[in-house]
């Protein structure tokens, strides 16, 4: 494996050594549109990388992957925290095939499923990003109360002046947004920057959202007391190392009951989450084989036939078919929940015909005069 240096892990090269020898490579990787999705069943954990050359294939991770066991899950349960994919009570599996790959750990009486799906932001021409959906089923004999903290190892924000910003401010020290707050996602970095769901576009908001220091976060089994003016730093060796910690705090699940919610993923997007639309919800592992679209050939006279638009079209797919990829799965997506409407008898509400209008303005654009 290819094995970087880190800014937790500084000791001689042969203890570097030990450590790249300690921790697996990732395992299945899914890929669709802008978007790479590395999962770890051995370590419970996933990675998330966006494409910064089309051209080159050329892919950035979007939280810190040098060590993946720095983002991880934990999870309360009856008053006791595991942090999972490091607790022997735990067993770890992948299921869920292509569409929806998705990292499981069970214990004799709980079941906690981590489903991940592509998703596509309004400003984005192909998937740039993941919803990440958490279930928790009760498998035991007797009620129990359970929550989820997920712990993301952030980077790419830390060489600036201002390492987080919201839709409307910038964000230069500790900060917690809790369920009542107006900020609906934060984004860290430039250029591929990496934004997170608060409030928007979610089905329940997280009980807070924790930007800190990454150390004070993980030292930590759960939460960590907020100190307002406190700077991303942990003296001496934890500096300018950024973190943010999703809070689920633990709820009542009845025997043989579940609970779930999602947060979302992706690259910026100056909209935010304000138009989300699922990816066609068949990403296939890089690993295997998966349909390819073939490159357009442009001899002389399909050239003249074609318009400037059409001909310049042609260039950008050969260049990226992921983006075609992405807008037929779009497309299927949309032709399916049509159905769906349609098998039901039930109408469209306002805001959901708008979201298909745009997205098929969108990707009509693409294809066609203006």
């Amino acid at each position: 494996m290819t094995c970087y240096g880190t800014r937790r892990f500084k000791g001689p090269v042969l203890a570097v050594f030990a450590f790249c020898l300690a921790v697996p490579l990732f395992g299945a990787e899914y890929e669709d549109g802008f978007i790479r999705l590395a999962l770890n069943p051995d370590l419970g954990r996933f990675s998330l990388y966006y494409m910064t050359d089309p051209a080159r294939q050329k892919y950035e991770a979007l939280f810190m992957d040098q060590d993946p066991r720095t983002t991880v899950l934990t999870l309360s349960y009856d008053n006791k925290t595991y942090r999972l994919g490091e607790s022997e009570e735990f067993k770890i599996s992948e299921r869920g095939g292509a569409g929806t790959p998705a990292l499981v750990f069970e214990s004799s009486s709980l079941r906690v499923t981590e489903e991940f799906s592509f998703i596509t932001t309004g400003g984005s021409e192909a998937a740039n990003g993941i919803k990440i959906n958490f279930l928790i089923e009760n498998t035991g004999r007797r009620r129990v109360r359970a929550g989820l903290r997920l712990l993301l190892d952030t980077k790419l924000g830390e060489s600036m002046a201002s390492p987080f910003r919201t839709g409307s401010r910038v964000i230069q020290e500790e900060t917690v947004f809790d369920a009542a707050g107006s900020d609906r996602y934060w984004i860290s970095g430039e250029g591929p920057s990496l934004m997170g769901s608060i409030s928007a576009a979610v089905d329940r908001v997280p009980d807070s959202v924790h930007i800190a220091n990454w150390k004070r976060l993980n030292d930590v089994s759960w939460s960590l007391d907020f100190v307002q003016g406190r700077k991303f730093n942990n003296p001496p060796y934890s500096i300018r190392d950024s973190a943010v910690a999703y809070f689920y705090e633990p709820v009542q699940i009845n025997r043989e009951e579940s609970v779930s919610f999602f947060l979302l993923l992706a690259s910026g997007d100056r909209g935010g989450f304000s138009s989300v639309l699922p990816s066609g919800g068949l990403p296939v592992p890089v690993v295997e084989a998966r349909p390819v679209f073939p490159e357009i050939q442009i001899d002389e006279s399909l050239s003249n036939a074609l318009s400037s638009t059409a001909l310049s079209t042609v260039q950008m797919l050969n260049t990226n078919p992921a983006i075609l990829r992405s807008d037929y799965n779009a497309l299927q997506d949309i032709v399916n929940l049509i159905d769906g409407y349609l098998g039901s008898g039930t109408s469209l509400s306002d805001d959901e015909l708008s979201n298909l209008e745009r997205n098929l303005v969108r990707i009509r654009s693409r294809y066609t005069e203006p």
